[in-house]
Protein backbone atom coordinates (compact mmCIF):
# COMPACT_ATOMS: atom_id res chain seq x y z
CA UNK A 1 0.00 0.00 0.00
CA UNK A 2 1.08 3.60 -0.74
CA UNK A 3 -0.10 7.01 0.16
CA UNK A 4 -0.29 10.27 -2.27
CA UNK A 5 3.39 10.76 -2.19
CA UNK A 6 4.51 7.30 -3.25
CA UNK A 7 5.78 6.05 0.11
CA UNK A 8 5.42 2.82 1.08
CA UNK A 9 2.91 2.07 3.90
CA UNK A 10 3.89 -1.45 5.74
CA UNK A 11 1.75 -3.23 7.47
CA UNK A 12 2.99 -4.86 11.66
CA UNK A 13 4.40 -8.15 11.16
CA UNK A 14 2.38 -10.68 13.52
CA UNK A 15 4.01 -11.82 16.82
CA UNK A 16 2.72 -15.07 18.18
CA UNK A 17 4.30 -14.65 21.00
CA UNK A 18 2.38 -11.45 22.25
CA UNK A 19 0.10 -11.78 25.32
CA UNK A 20 -1.38 -9.50 27.48
CA UNK A 21 0.52 -9.07 30.89
CA UNK A 22 -1.39 -6.55 32.92
CA UNK A 23 -4.82 -6.63 34.25
CA UNK A 24 -6.21 -4.24 32.41
CA UNK A 25 -5.32 -5.85 28.96
CA UNK A 26 -6.54 -9.14 30.13
CA UNK A 27 -10.09 -7.55 31.07
CA UNK A 28 -9.63 -5.86 27.40
CA UNK A 29 -8.90 -8.95 25.57
CA UNK A 30 -11.51 -11.05 27.75
CA UNK A 31 -14.26 -9.33 26.49
CA UNK A 32 -14.30 -9.99 22.50
CA UNK A 33 -12.81 -13.85 23.55
CA UNK A 34 -15.66 -14.32 25.55
CA UNK A 35 -18.18 -12.92 22.96
CA UNK A 36 -16.49 -14.99 19.95
CA UNK A 37 -16.79 -18.15 22.32
CA UNK A 38 -20.35 -17.83 23.01
CA UNK A 39 -21.58 -16.45 19.96
CA UNK A 40 -24.03 -18.63 17.82
CA UNK A 41 -23.83 -21.54 20.12
CA UNK A 42 -26.59 -23.68 21.95
CA UNK A 43 -23.56 -25.46 23.99
CA UNK A 44 -20.15 -24.81 25.19
CA UNK A 45 -17.54 -25.26 23.53
CA UNK A 46 -14.84 -27.29 24.56
CA UNK A 47 -11.87 -29.54 23.83
CA UNK A 48 -9.53 -29.10 20.77
CA UNK A 49 -12.17 -26.27 19.72
CA UNK A 50 -11.44 -24.58 22.87
CA UNK A 51 -7.94 -24.12 23.21
CA UNK A 52 -8.22 -23.59 19.73
CA UNK A 53 -9.55 -20.43 20.16
CA UNK A 54 -7.67 -19.35 22.87
CA UNK A 55 -4.44 -20.24 21.60
CA UNK A 56 -5.08 -18.40 18.32
CA UNK A 57 -7.44 -15.61 19.67
CA UNK A 58 -5.37 -14.26 22.28
CA UNK A 59 -2.07 -13.48 20.66
CA UNK A 60 -4.33 -12.05 17.64
CA UNK A 61 -6.55 -9.56 19.86
CA UNK A 62 -3.33 -8.41 21.63
CA UNK A 63 -1.59 -7.76 17.96
CA UNK A 64 -4.35 -5.84 17.23
CA UNK A 65 -4.50 -3.85 20.22
CA UNK A 66 -0.60 -3.20 19.81
CA UNK A 67 -1.37 -1.90 16.19
CA UNK A 68 -3.66 0.10 17.37
CA UNK A 69 -1.35 2.09 20.01
CA UNK A 70 1.33 2.16 17.22
CA UNK A 71 -0.44 3.91 15.16
CA UNK A 72 1.21 1.98 11.84
CA UNK A 73 0.01 3.43 8.69
CA UNK A 74 -0.46 -0.01 7.40
CA UNK A 75 -3.83 -1.54 6.74
CA UNK A 76 -3.36 -3.88 9.78
CA UNK A 77 -1.63 -7.46 10.98
CA UNK A 78 -1.29 -9.61 8.24
CA UNK A 79 -3.13 -12.69 8.81
CA UNK A 80 -3.80 -16.24 7.05
CA UNK A 81 -7.17 -16.99 5.16
CA UNK A 82 -5.75 -19.24 2.32
CA UNK A 83 -6.88 -23.06 3.31
CA UNK A 84 -3.28 -23.83 2.00
CA UNK A 85 -2.31 -21.84 4.96
CA UNK A 86 -3.76 -23.27 7.66
CA UNK A 87 -3.30 -26.50 10.00
CA UNK A 88 0.56 -26.08 8.96
CA UNK A 89 2.93 -27.40 10.78
CA UNK A 90 4.84 -24.96 13.17
CA UNK A 91 8.78 -24.26 13.14
CA UNK A 92 11.02 -21.64 14.25
CA UNK A 93 9.66 -18.36 12.46
CA UNK A 94 5.88 -19.59 12.59
CA UNK A 95 5.63 -21.32 16.22
CA UNK A 96 1.61 -20.57 16.10
CA UNK A 97 -0.49 -22.72 13.64
CA UNK A 98 -3.63 -21.12 12.62
CA UNK A 99 -6.66 -24.05 12.76
CA UNK A 100 -8.81 -24.16 9.45
CA UNK A 101 -11.83 -22.75 11.80
CA UNK A 102 -9.41 -19.66 12.30
CA UNK A 103 -11.53 -18.10 9.29
CA UNK A 104 -14.61 -18.39 11.14
CA UNK A 105 -13.43 -16.79 14.55
CA UNK A 106 -12.13 -14.13 12.27
CA UNK A 107 -15.38 -13.27 10.78
CA UNK A 108 -17.25 -13.64 13.79
CA UNK A 109 -14.90 -10.91 15.31
CA UNK A 110 -15.23 -8.78 12.40
CA UNK A 111 -19.17 -9.24 12.80
CA UNK A 112 -19.20 -7.99 16.17
CA UNK A 113 -17.36 -4.78 15.70
CA UNK A 114 -14.62 -5.62 17.57
CA UNK A 115 -12.28 -6.37 14.38
CA UNK A 116 -12.10 -5.17 10.79
CA UNK A 117 -10.62 -7.51 7.76
CA UNK A 118 -9.55 -6.50 5.13
CA UNK A 119 -9.14 -9.39 2.69
CA UNK A 120 -6.05 -10.01 0.30
CA UNK A 121 -6.33 -10.97 -3.14
CA UNK A 122 -4.12 -12.75 -5.70
CA UNK A 123 -3.02 -10.68 -8.68
CA UNK A 124 -1.21 -13.28 -10.66
CA UNK A 125 1.81 -10.77 -11.39
CA UNK A 126 4.99 -10.34 -9.05
CA UNK A 127 5.01 -8.23 -5.74
CA UNK A 128 1.28 -7.05 -6.67
CA UNK A 129 -0.53 -9.30 -4.68
CA UNK A 130 -1.80 -8.26 -1.51
CA UNK A 131 -2.35 -10.28 1.96
CA UNK A 132 -5.58 -10.10 4.00
CA UNK A 133 -4.95 -8.23 7.11
CA UNK A 134 -6.72 -7.50 10.04
CA UNK A 135 -6.94 -4.49 13.00
CA UNK A 136 -8.81 -3.04 15.94
CA UNK A 137 -12.63 -2.72 15.11
CA UNK A 138 -14.79 -0.10 16.70
CA UNK A 139 -15.72 -2.08 19.90
CA UNK A 140 -12.02 -2.81 20.51
CA UNK A 141 -10.79 0.81 20.45
CA UNK A 142 -13.42 1.59 22.90
CA UNK A 143 -12.31 -1.15 25.15
CA UNK A 144 -8.75 0.23 24.61
CA UNK A 145 -9.24 3.84 25.40
CA UNK A 146 -11.94 3.25 28.14
CA UNK A 147 -8.83 1.28 30.43
CA UNK A 148 -5.86 3.43 28.72
CA UNK A 149 -3.68 0.72 27.61
CA UNK A 150 -0.20 0.97 26.70
CA UNK A 151 2.24 -0.99 24.65
CA UNK A 152 3.71 -1.65 28.03
CA UNK A 153 0.52 -3.67 28.99
CA UNK A 154 1.69 -6.82 26.50
CA UNK A 155 4.58 -8.56 26.94
CA UNK A 156 6.04 -11.65 24.88
CA UNK A 157 8.90 -10.30 22.65
CA UNK A 158 11.22 -12.36 23.11
CA UNK A 159 9.25 -14.96 21.73
CA UNK A 160 10.31 -14.95 18.03
CA UNK A 161 13.00 -16.03 16.18
CA UNK A 162 15.38 -13.07 16.34
CA UNK A 163 18.42 -15.24 14.32
CA UNK A 164 16.77 -15.26 10.34
CA UNK A 165 18.40 -17.19 7.51
CA UNK A 166 17.03 -16.32 4.08
CA UNK A 167 17.64 -18.37 0.78
CA UNK A 168 18.86 -16.75 -2.38
CA UNK A 169 16.18 -14.29 -4.07
CA UNK A 170 15.21 -15.77 -7.65
CA UNK A 171 14.73 -12.39 -9.00
CA UNK A 172 13.67 -8.55 -8.61
CA UNK A 173 10.34 -9.20 -6.76
CA UNK A 174 11.32 -12.23 -5.06
CA UNK A 175 12.17 -11.61 -1.17
CA UNK A 176 14.52 -13.99 -0.31
CA UNK A 177 12.13 -16.99 2.05
CA UNK A 178 12.63 -17.72 4.95
CA UNK A 179 14.29 -21.04 5.36
CA UNK A 180 14.94 -23.25 8.48
CA UNK A 181 18.26 -24.38 9.92
CA UNK A 182 20.40 -26.61 12.38
CA UNK A 183 21.02 -24.67 15.38
CA UNK A 184 25.01 -24.39 16.25
CA UNK A 185 27.06 -22.75 18.68
CA UNK A 186 27.46 -20.11 16.35
CA UNK A 187 23.43 -19.63 16.19
CA UNK A 188 23.03 -20.02 19.74
CA UNK A 189 25.68 -17.06 20.60
CA UNK A 190 24.05 -14.97 17.90
CA UNK A 191 20.95 -15.23 19.48
CA UNK A 192 22.01 -15.30 22.94
CA UNK A 193 23.66 -11.67 22.14
CA UNK A 194 20.90 -9.92 20.68
CA UNK A 195 17.80 -11.30 23.17
CA UNK A 196 20.47 -9.57 26.03
CA UNK A 197 21.05 -6.28 23.16
CA UNK A 198 17.26 -6.41 23.20
CA UNK A 199 16.49 -6.80 27.05
CA UNK A 200 18.71 -3.88 27.18
CA UNK A 201 16.89 -1.82 24.58
CA UNK A 202 13.74 -2.59 26.68
CA UNK A 203 14.67 -1.13 29.64
CA UNK A 204 16.78 2.38 28.17
CA UNK A 205 15.67 5.27 27.75
CA UNK A 206 15.14 5.94 24.65
CA UNK A 207 12.51 9.40 23.23
CA UNK A 208 11.03 10.80 20.28
CA UNK A 209 9.73 14.33 20.39
CA UNK A 210 6.52 14.21 18.42
CA UNK A 211 6.72 17.43 17.22
CA UNK A 212 9.72 16.23 15.35
CA UNK A 213 7.61 14.53 12.81
CA UNK A 214 4.21 14.96 11.65
CA UNK A 215 3.77 10.81 11.67
CA UNK A 216 3.46 9.28 15.38
CA UNK A 217 6.42 7.13 16.43
CA UNK A 218 6.04 4.31 18.22
CA UNK A 219 9.46 4.18 20.44
CA UNK A 220 8.17 0.59 21.76
CA UNK A 221 9.28 -0.90 18.66
CA UNK A 222 12.64 -1.97 19.29
CA UNK A 223 13.10 -5.72 19.15
CA UNK A 224 15.74 -6.31 16.85
CA UNK A 225 15.98 -9.12 14.71
CA UNK A 226 19.19 -10.36 12.78
CA UNK A 227 19.00 -11.36 9.44
CA UNK A 228 21.46 -13.68 6.92
CA UNK A 229 21.11 -14.34 3.16
CA UNK A 230 21.95 -16.38 0.41
CA UNK A 231 21.15 -19.25 2.63
CA UNK A 232 24.85 -18.59 4.85
CA UNK A 233 26.12 -17.43 8.22
CA UNK A 234 28.84 -15.35 6.53
CA UNK A 235 26.51 -13.49 4.39
CA UNK A 236 24.18 -10.37 5.49
CA UNK A 237 23.70 -10.40 9.68
CA UNK A 238 22.33 -7.06 9.84
CA UNK A 239 20.17 -5.52 12.22
CA UNK A 240 16.30 -4.50 11.39
CA UNK A 241 13.37 -4.14 13.47
CA UNK A 242 14.60 -0.47 15.90
CA UNK A 243 11.47 2.18 14.64
CA UNK A 244 14.68 4.85 14.07
CA UNK A 245 15.45 2.77 10.75
CA UNK A 246 12.64 3.69 9.13
CA UNK A 247 12.75 7.69 10.01
CA UNK A 248 14.09 10.35 7.38
CA UNK A 249 17.53 11.21 8.42
CA UNK A 250 16.44 14.38 9.22
CA UNK A 251 13.99 13.75 11.48
CA UNK A 252 15.44 10.86 13.14
CA UNK A 253 18.47 13.06 14.14
CA UNK A 254 16.24 16.05 15.18
CA UNK A 255 13.53 14.13 17.29
CA UNK A 256 15.26 11.40 18.62
CA UNK A 257 16.67 11.53 21.98
CA UNK A 258 18.53 9.08 24.33
CA UNK A 259 18.99 9.70 28.14
CA UNK A 260 17.40 12.84 26.88
CA UNK A 261 20.31 14.17 25.04
CA UNK A 262 20.21 15.19 21.28
CA UNK A 263 21.61 11.98 18.87
CA UNK A 264 24.24 12.70 16.20
CA UNK A 265 24.48 11.35 12.98
CA UNK A 266 28.07 9.54 11.92
CA UNK A 267 29.02 9.03 8.23
CA UNK A 268 32.33 6.62 7.51
CA UNK A 269 33.41 8.17 4.15
CA UNK A 270 34.22 5.06 1.87
CA UNK A 271 33.78 2.18 4.87
CA UNK A 272 33.20 -0.43 2.30
CA UNK A 273 35.60 -0.12 -0.23
CA UNK A 274 38.05 0.64 2.87
CA UNK A 275 36.97 -2.67 4.30
CA UNK A 276 37.39 -4.51 1.61
CA UNK A 277 40.89 -3.54 1.46
CA UNK A 278 40.94 -4.75 4.38
CA UNK A 279 40.13 -8.32 4.58
CA UNK A 280 41.95 -8.36 0.72
CA UNK A 281 45.19 -7.39 3.17
CA UNK A 282 46.02 -4.68 0.13
CA UNK A 283 46.40 -0.95 1.17
CA UNK A 284 43.71 1.64 -0.70
CA UNK A 285 44.91 3.53 -3.00
CA UNK A 286 45.07 7.55 -2.66
CA UNK A 287 41.75 9.40 -3.02
CA UNK A 288 38.31 8.74 -4.09
CA UNK A 289 37.40 4.21 -4.21
CA UNK A 290 34.62 5.19 -5.88
CA UNK A 291 35.72 7.66 -8.67
CA UNK A 292 36.88 5.44 -11.78
CA UNK A 293 38.86 6.77 -14.88
CA UNK A 294 36.05 7.05 -17.25
CA UNK A 295 33.45 7.34 -15.02
CA UNK A 296 34.44 10.34 -13.26
CA UNK A 297 30.77 12.28 -13.31
CA UNK A 298 29.07 9.36 -12.27
CA UNK A 299 30.57 8.54 -8.45
CA UNK A 300 27.05 7.77 -7.26
CA UNK A 301 26.20 5.24 -9.92
CA UNK A 302 29.59 3.30 -8.97
CA UNK A 303 28.91 3.13 -5.44
CA UNK A 304 25.94 1.44 -6.16
CA UNK A 305 27.28 -0.84 -8.70
CA UNK A 306 29.87 -1.57 -6.15
CA UNK A 307 28.08 -2.51 -2.76
CA UNK A 308 25.79 -4.61 -5.15
CA UNK A 309 28.65 -6.64 -5.79
CA UNK A 310 29.58 -6.84 -2.54
CA UNK A 311 26.29 -8.15 -0.98
CA UNK A 312 24.83 -10.02 -3.98
CA UNK A 313 26.72 -12.36 -5.43
CA UNK A 314 26.89 -12.78 -8.44
CA UNK A 315 26.06 -10.08 -9.97
CA UNK A 316 25.65 -10.43 -13.60
CA UNK A 317 23.53 -6.79 -14.31
CA UNK A 318 23.58 -3.62 -13.25
CA UNK A 319 21.06 -2.51 -10.74
CA UNK A 320 17.30 -1.84 -11.18
CA UNK A 321 17.19 1.99 -12.46
CA UNK A 322 21.15 2.16 -12.64
CA UNK A 323 21.86 1.79 -16.35
CA UNK A 324 21.02 5.60 -16.66
CA UNK A 325 23.50 6.78 -14.67
CA UNK A 326 26.09 5.87 -16.95
CA UNK A 327 24.92 6.93 -20.00
CA UNK A 328 27.17 5.99 -23.27
CA UNK A 329 30.19 5.73 -20.98
CA UNK A 330 29.47 2.09 -20.07
CA UNK A 331 29.56 0.24 -23.13
CA UNK A 332 33.01 1.88 -24.08
CA UNK A 333 34.22 0.96 -20.89
CA UNK A 334 33.13 -2.94 -21.23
Amino acid sequence: MANAAGERQRDTWFNPALVPSTRRAHEVIGVPLLAVKAHGRQRAMTGRALDALYTVMIPLLANLVCQYLSANPGQGVPVPLAKKNLGKKTNRYEPLSFPRSFPKMLKTLNDLGYAHVIKGRYSGLPGQSKRSTVRAGPKLIRLIREHGLTPEDFRGQDGQEVIILKRPKRGHWDEGERIDYVDTPTTNRYRAELRSINAWLRKADIQFIPAAYEKRVDVSARQLRRQFTLGQFDRGGRLFGGFWENLPKPVRLLGQRIEGQRVVGLDYSQLNPVLAYFLAGAKPAPGDAYVLPGLEGHRDGVKKVFNAMLFKHPVDRLPQGQGSCFHAELPALM
